[in-house]
């Protein structure tokens, strides 16, 4: 099953979007959004999330070069092998990372999601914003 909301929506009960069972928080407290945070948590509540069946959109805007996205939980990475300019939005389309319609060069893949708290870490920028924009999967 698939969640009707994604990450972006409210995770409460008062709209038709989440329902019990779905191993939803009951914290105001989780993002999916980050503005120069280095280190933060992504919460997952339901099955693991992979880029190639799901669907999972991380958008990022950031200034650097070689950036690089960590999942430290399942250990997967993704090094962005271009310049970037914070006015550029970095985004998945499956297996690809593209800005508008040109695929960058890229080593690793886009983390995945595992079940329950990954820690992330982003390297070679002081100056981003990464959102991370996906529906939720139940058995």
């Amino acid at each position: 099953a698939e969640s009707k909301g994604t990450s972006l929506s409210a995770q409460n009960f008062s709209s038709e979007r989440w329902f019990s069972g779905m191993g939803i928080q009951r914290r105001d407290d989780l993002q999916y959004r980050f503005k120069n945070k280095k280190r933060f948590s992504v919460f997952n509540p339901g099955l693991p999330i992979n880029p190639m069946q799901h669907d999972y959109n991380v958008l990022l805007n950031a200034k650097g070069k070689n950036i690089t996205i960590i999942n430290h939980t399942n250990n997967e990475r993704l090094k962005i092998e271009a310049d970037l300019k914070k006015s550029q939005q970095v985004r998945n389309l499956k297996q690809y990372t593209v800005v508008g319609n040109k695929r960058l060069k890229t080593s690793g893949r886009l983390p995945s999601l595992d079940k329950g708290m990954n820690e992330f870490e982003i390297q070679n920028t002081n100056d981003f914003e990464i959102v991370f924009d996906t529906r939720f999967y139940f058995p």
